[in-house]
């Protein structure tokens, strides 16, 4: 079963701020991400066999809680964050 889940975003990369998808899983919540922002996609996510996995310098919060893990079952009203290190001097 697919559920609603909000997404939050980078804004300065993704051009809004949060995004709806239908998704049961965060394998599926990034699948839909990459088809509606596919520019975006190489900057944050890289695929290895069949998951898609985010990068290094990209953290995962599934309902304000960091996540690890590479596919984890959503249900309707979680939210996902997407939140990027940011590195200078």
């Amino acid at each position: 079963m697919k559920n609603k889940i909000t997404i939050a975003l980078p804004e300065r990369i993704f051009g809004c701020s949060t995004i709806e998808v239908t998704a049961s899983s965060t394998q599926s919540a990034y699948q839909e991400l990459i088809a509606n922002f596919p520019k975006q996609y190489a900057d944050l996510f890289v695929r290895k066999n069949e998951l898609i996995v985010p990068k290094a310098y990209v953290t995962i919060f599934v309902n304000n809680e960091i996540c690890y893990l590479l596919d984890v079952p959503l249900k309707d009203g979680d939210s996902l964050s997407l939140s990027l290190a940011i590195a200078g001097g």
